[in-house]
């Protein structure tokens, strides 16, 4: 499963819903040292945990479910 921003949605948007600007990416934090991570290049989400990226984006739907609801992002299957 994959996570993608919808077309025609531009990162500035992205501000509306607490994201940053940093140079690894468009973050926003949404537990001590986890964060949505969205990638400049290949427009995908990815969770970001103390260990590294995770597999189970599942586990962290509530914190994304927003951006689902708003037509923001997209699961993608693949």
């Amino acid at each position: 499963m994959k996570i993608k921003l919808c077309k025609g949605v531009g990162f500035n948007r992205l501000r509306e819903y607490g994201f940053e600007f940093y140079p690894t990416g468009i973050e926003k934090e949404i537990e001590y040292f986890t964060w949505l991570v969205v990638d400049e290049k290949t427009r995908e989400l990815n969770i970001r945990t103390p260990l590294g990226f995770t597999d189970d984006l599942e586990k962290y739907r509530e914190y994304y479910q927003d951006l689902l609801d708003d037509k923001i992002i997209e699961i993608v299957k693949g």
